[in-house]
């Protein structure tokens, strides 16, 4: 059952509008800022999709996956120019999806403004009660 998820959580990952490649020579500054405000918004929309209020494993676990191919492109277009601050930016942005995805995955109790619908309502903490 668990393999069936997993396999799930790969058919449903989208690829992302840019796929830098290695050996691809990125001349224009203007092409490499449009893909970078297409990378920051894919985060950004990852992020609120698979990231909010409330959460799943299977949701975190299929963030966890985007925000790591979307990193390696980041780091990709970070070797083809200058760094910027609209670079740093976007790498700030990928780090930070990355920790709060990691956090979430190992917080093991409904706490405070975040709900993980995969977790038992009695491990939870209620303050009303």
């Amino acid at each position: 059952r668990s393999a069936m998820k997993a396999a799930a959580i790969f058919e449903d990952i989208d690829e992302p509008d840019f796929v830098a490649q290695p050996d691809q020579l990125m001349t224009s500054k203007n092409e490499l800022q449009n893909k970078m405000k297409i990378l920051r918004s894919r985060i950004q929309d990852i992020a609120w999709q698979n990231v909010g209020i409330i959460r799943s494993n299977d949701s975190l676990e299929k963030a966890r996956l985007k925000i790591e191919k979307l990193s390696v492109e980041i780091e990709t277009i970070g070797k083809s120019m200058k760094n910027s601050v609209q670079l740093y930016e976007l790498r700030n942005i990928c780090t930070v999806a990355k920790l709060i995805i990691e956090h979430s995955q190992q917080r093991k109790e409904n706490k405070g403004g975040f709900y993980n619908e995969d977790l038992c309502p009695s491990t939870s903490s209620n303050p009303l009660k």
